[in-house]
C-alpha cells in the first residue's frame, strides 16, 4: 500500500464540488453523498417531535425549513426520508414554470414520488399505502385481486362516506393499482396525464383529471384516505427557481394558497416542508397573504456548523482515501489540520459547502506541489473543445450573451473548461439513466426545456404563442438566427386526441394570422389517423412545407434536461466547478464555447445547429469511440493535473459502456507519446503508475 501523500497524487480531490448542485431525494447521486449524523441533528430530531405529533393527533403540519445557499437542505431532506420512511410517505415537489400549473405539477411530483421504492422495499410506496389501508388491513388484497372490483368500490365508500371527490372513479382506479397490468395506466391518470380512449376505456374512466380543479380534487382525495394510514410528508424543495414578482422576490402565493387549502379541508396526517434560502424566504414573506401565514406550525433554520462538524465532515470524504494509505494517518482528517479551519473560521462556525470548499483548496494545493517541475510551468493557452475531433457542428448566428466569462489566469480557465466537460457527460448519463420515456414530464415541461436551452443558447424566445388560454403555454416562438426568420413552436405529447385537435386548431389560427414564417409541431406521439380531424389539421398545417412535424427521440430530451438542471444550479448557486461558483451567464458561456448541445438532433432540427450526416465518411473518423475517450482522458488530466492510470480507467469505464482497461491503457500511452502526459514512477506497476499533465507548451519543445 502507498502512503497517503501518494495515494492523494493517484486519486482525484474528494472534495471536488460538482457534487454541490441540485438534486432531489430520489435520485442515485444522494446516496453517493456521505452523511455526517451530528450535522443539523437538532433539526432531524425537531422534525421526528413533529412527526410523532402527526401520528397521535393526524393533525396536518406546515414548516419552513430555511438556510444559506450551501447549508444542508436537501441533504436534510434526505435523510428524512432517509430515517422515517418507515412510518410516512415521502414526496419531493420541485419548482414549477407556471402558476396557473401549480395544482397539475404537485399532483404530478406526489404521484411519481409515491411511484418510487423506498430503501430496503420491494414495492413502491404507491403500493405500500395502498396496502396499508384498513380494508385492505382487514379483508387481506388477495379478495380483491381475484376481480371484485365492484365489492372493493363499495367497501371504499362505506369506509370513507363523506369528501371523497367522484368516489367511484377514484376508487376504481385505486383498485385498478393492484392490477400489473394495469397499474400503469391507472398511475398515469393519477399523476394527471391526458389519456387516450383506448387507455381511459381499460380502466373504466370517461375523461382525464381536468386543470386545476382537478388535480386539487386528487390530491384532496389522498388526504381524505391518508388520515387512516400514515402521514404523508409533502418536500417542495428548490424553490427559487419559481416565477418571480415584478420586484424580484419569489411569488409563492400559489404554493400557499395549496398549503391553506390542504389545512382549510380539514386533510389529515400530511407534513409540509417548504425548503427555502433564507434571504429569498424574508423577501418573498411579505408578499403572502395574512390568513395563509397563518397555517405555518414552526420555522427550522440550518444554522452553521462547529468545527467539530466541520471536521467530521472532512474525514467523512477523507475516509476511501485513509483506507488505502499504509500507514494509516494519525488524524482522521490528515492532510488537513485542526488549525486550518481555525484559522479560516475564527469564529468557530461555518457553513458546510464552505467548509468542504476550503479542504478542496487545501488538498489542490497538497496535490500540485507533487507535481513535477515542467508541469508546472505557466501554460500557453490551450483549447479543450477540438483536442481531437475536427469539422465539428458549428452553431449558426446566435447573439453574444450579455455577460462574458471573467478574465482567469490561462491554465485555470483550460481547467474550468475542462471541469466542465467532465461534469457535463457525468449530468447526461445520469439523465439518461433516469430517463426512458417523454411522457416522464408534461407538454408543458418538455416545452420549457426547450425554450431554456435557446435561451441558454443566445436565442431570444418569447413565450405563448397559441392564442388559446388553455394550451398556450405548449407554445412558443424565436427568430432563426440564420434566416432571420420568426419561428413557432408548439410541443405536446398528450395521448388524447382530443385535445390534440383543440391544439391543432389552435394552431391553424396562427397559421391564418401569419404570426409565424414557420411552424414546427414537436411531437413523438401519436396524431391519429384520417378520421380524426385532428390528424387532418395537422397534415394540413405541418406537412406542407415550411412547416414541419418534428418527432423527437429520448437522447434529445436528456440534452434538454441536463441543461435545465444546471442552469437551475446555477440560478441558485448550487453550481461549483474547481473552487468557483458558476453563474447562470458563465454557465451559457461554457456551453456555447464547448458545444455539448450541438449533438441534440431536435435542435439541428430547428436549426440551430448544422445537421450531422448520420453516414460519414469513415475515413474521417474512423474510430469515434476511441476518439471521444481520448478527449475524455484529456480533459480528466486537465482538471485533475494528476492521477494514477488506475483512476484514469476507473473514471473512463464508469463513463464509457463497455470500454475495456487495455483500450485506456493504450490511449494514455498515446497521449505519452505525444508528449501531452508524462508518468512520474514508472518503476511503479502499471494500474499504480501516477501521470501528469504536461502543458501544451511544454509538448510542443
Amino acid at each position: 500500500m502507498a502512503s497517503l501523500e501518494h495515494v492523494l497524487c493517484q486519486e482525484i480531490n474528494p472534495f471536488d464540488p460538482t457534487t454541490h448542485k441540485i438534486f432531489n431525494f430520489w435520485d442515485e447521486p444522494y446516496k453517493q453523498i456521505p452523511i455526517v449524523e451530528t450535522i443539523h441533528q437538532t433539526v432531524i430530531e425537531k422534525f421526528e417531535e413533529i412527526l410523532d405529533q402527526i401520528a397521535q393527533d393526524h393533525v396536518t403540519r406546515s414548516v419552513i425549513l430555511a438556510g444559506d445557499s450551501g447549508s444542508g437542505k436537501s441533504i436534510t431532506l434526505g435523510r428524512l426520508r432517509d430515517r422515517f420512511n418507515a412510518k410516512a410517505f415521502f414526496v419531493y415537489v420541485s419548482h414549477w414554470e407556471e402558476n396557473s400549473y401549480v395544482w397539475r405539477h404537485t399532483l404530478r411530483c406526489t404521484v411519481d414520488s409515491l411511484l418510487q421504492i423506498p430503501p430496503d422495499c420491494s414495492e413502491s410506496q404507491l403500493l405500500l399505502w395502498l396496502k396499508n389501508l384498513p380494508i385492505f388491513k382487514e379483508k387481506g388484497i388477495g379478495k380483491w385481486i381475484l376481480g371484485e372490483r365492484r365489492s372493493f368500490i363499495a367497501d371504499m365508500r362505506a369506509s370513507f362516506p363523506v369528501g371523497i371527490h367522484n368516489p367511484n372513479k377514484f376508487f376504481g382506479v385505486l383498485y385498478d393499482l393492484t392490477n400489473p397490468e394495469l397499474y400503469p395506466i391507472a398511475a398515469s391518470w393519477l399523476r394527471g396525464d391526458d389519456l387516450d380512449e383506448e387507455d381511459l376505456a381499460k380502466i373504466k374512466i370517461q375523461r382525464s383529471i381536468d386543470g386545476e380543479t382537478g388535480a386539487r380534487e386528487i390530491i384532496v382525495n389522498f388526504g381524505k384516505i391518508s388520515r387512516s394510514i400514515y402521514p404523508i410528508v409533502l418536500c417542495f424543495d428548490n424553490l427559487d427557481n419559481v416565477p418571480q414578482l415584478p420586484d424580484g422576490s419569489l411569488d409563492l402565493q400559489p404554493l400557499f394558497n395549496i398549503n391553506t387549502t390542504i389545512h382549510s379541508n380539514g386533510l389529515k396526517n400530511f407534513l409540509v416542508i417548504i425548503s427555502l434560502v433564507t434571504n429569498n424566504w424574508k423577501k418573498a414573506f411579505d408578499h403572502i397573504q395574512q390568513a395563509d401565514k397563518a397555517s405555518l406550525y414552526k420555522q427550522l433554520v440550518l444554522r452553521s456548523i462547529n468545527l467539530e462538524q466541520a471536521e467530521s465532515l472532512w474525514a467523512a470524504r477523507l475516509a476511501p482515501l485513509h483506507e488505502k494509505a499504509n500507514p494509516t494517518p494519525d488524524s482522521p482528517i490528515a492532510p488537513l489540520t485542526r488549525k486550518l479551519l481555525e484559522d479560516t473560521f475564527p469564529a468557530g462556525r461555518a457553513n458546510p459547502r464552505s467548509v468542504l470548499m476550503v479542504g478542496y483548496r487545501e488538498i489542490e494545493r497538497v496535490r500540485l506541489l507533487k507535481l513535477p517541475p515542467i508541469a508546472t510551468q505557466p501554460p500557453e493557452p490551450e483549447s479543450t473543445t477540438q483536442e481531437v475531433a475536427k469539422d465539428e457542428p458549428t452553431l449558426k448566428k446566435v447573439a453574444k450573451p450579455e455577460k462574458t466569462v471573467a478574465p482567469l489566469e490561462t491554465n485555470q480557465a483550460d481547467r474550468l473548461i475542462a471541469a466542465f466537460k467532465l461534469l457535463w457527460q457525468q449530468e447526461f448519463k445520469q439523465t439518461q439513466q433516469n430517463i426512458s420515456r417523454l411522457r416522464q414530464f408534461s407538454s408543458l415541461e418538455l416545452g420549457s426545456f426547450l425554450r431554456n436551452a435557446l435561451t441558454g443558447l443566445g436565442i431570444s424566445v418569447k413565450p405563448r404563442l397559441l392564442p388559446s388560454s388553455t394550451y398556450r403555454d405548449l407554445s412558443f416562438s424565436f427568430v432563426d438566427p440564420d434566416h432571420q426568420q420568426a419561428i413557432g413552436v408548439i410541443w405536446t405529447e398528450e395521448p388524447n386526441l382530443t385535445s390534440f385537435f383543440n391544439v391543432m386548431r389552435s394552431a391553424l389560427r396562427v397559421e391564418e394570422n401569419q404570426t409565424c414564417e414557420v411552424l414546427y409541431l414537436i411531437r413523438a406521439g401519436n396524431i391519429g389517423n384520417t378520421r380524426n380531424r385532428g390528424h387532418q389539421l395537422c397534415k394540413q398545417i405541418f406537412y406542407r412545407a415550411p412547416n414541419r412535424h418534428l418527432k423527437p427521440d429520448i437522447i434529445s430530451l436528456c440534452y434538454l434536461v441536463t441543461y435545465d438542471r444546471l442552469a437551475r444550479s446555477a440560478k441558485t448557486s448550487d453550481l461549483l466547478l474547481l473552487d468557483q461558483e458558476i453563474k447562470l451567464d458563465q454557465l451559457r458561456s461554457m456551453v456555447r464555447e464547448t458545444g455539448v448541445l450541438r449533438d441534440c438532433a431536435l435542435l439541428q432540427e430547428l436549426g440551430i445547429f448544422q445537421k450531422i450526416d448520420p453516414d460519414p465518411d469513415p475515413n474521417l473518423d474512423p474510430d469515434p469511440v476511441a476518439s471521444e475517450l481520448k478527449q475524455f482522458i484529456l480533459d480528466f488530466m486537465i482538471h485533475h493535473q494528476l492521477a494514477s492510470q488506475g483512476t484514469i480507467v476507473n473514471h473512463a469505464r464508469n463513463q464509457f459502456m463497455g470500454i475495456t482497461e487495455e483500450q485506456v491503457l493504450k490511449l494514455i500511452q498515446q497521449l505519452c507519446q505525444e508528449n501531452r502526459f508524462n508518468v512520474v514512477d514508472p518503476s511503479q506497476p502499471v494500474l499504480d503508475q501516477i501521470v501528469c499533465r504536461i502543458p501544451s507548451h511544454a509538448a510542443t519543445k
